[in-house]
């Protein structure tokens, strides 16, 4: 009963070898180095989407602020407003500077 497995006692030579290790561990090296690449890339990439995410909440929030802001043109029709609804009544206007 003969054995196919490749053993030195039945006078097949070894598959892995001395001379097969040390390329063995460069491709485990490689592979090691790709996957640790990849999930770095990953973790860019999900950080990378919570910034912009926080991004545009921050712009959302300041759009909303800028619109409650008074701007020049908003307080003179104020106070063309505050004018055309107290007619006749002593209203003291603050001048806006130029």
């Amino acid at each position: 009963m003969s054995s196919s497995i490749p053993s030195p006692k039945n006078g097949y030579s070894s598959i892995i070898t001395k001379d097969s290790l040390v390329p063995l561990g460069l491709v485990g090296a490689v592979l090691a180095g790709a996957l640790w690449i990849s999930s770095q890339l990953q973790t860019m990439q999900f950080s990378l989407a919570t910034m912009q995410t926080e991004l545009s909440s921050m712009k959302t929030t300041l759009a909303i602020v800028s619109e409650n802001q008074w701007t020049k043109d908003k307080m003179k029709l104020w106070i063309e407003l505050m004018k055309a609804n107290n007619q006749g009544k002593d209203i003291i206007v603050p001048s806006i500077p130029q």
